[in-house]
């Protein structure tokens, strides 16, 4: 397949025309687990002494979906009216990947 030159355009303007690529929306889920233990020690005269261990995970883009951020939109064409850039329509970066934090929290 072979792009070419709309009629109407030149190399030296612009052409009003609507954009052929348009962005998806991103789909980014967060995704959060927390578990809570709850211990007891008994420690002579002082009494009980109670705490509670929780352990958290979170994360961002849980389930790692490649968010593309731009695609090469900039058709280039030489005198002829053929296509001379190789980039055209290809994805030009991603968005961060899969993000995980982990915590422990000590309640006493």
């Amino acid at each position: 397949m072979k792009l070419v030159m709309p009629e109407s355009c030149q190399p030296s303007n612009t052409c009003r025309a609507k954009p052929a690529f348009h962005r998806a929306l991103a789909r980014a889920t967060p995704a959060s687990i927390t578990g809570t233990f709850r211990c007891s020690r008994i420690s002579g005269c002082q009494g009980a002494l109670q705490f509670k261990l929780q352990f958290r995970t979170e994360g961002y883009n849980a389930f790692n979906h490649t968010q593309f951020s731009g695609v090469d939109t900039a058709a280039r064409f030489d005198q002829q009216g053929g296509q001379t850039s190789g980039t055209f329509g290809t994805f030009t970066g991603a968005r961060n990947p899969r993000l995980v934090q982990l915590a422990l929290r000590l309640l006493f």
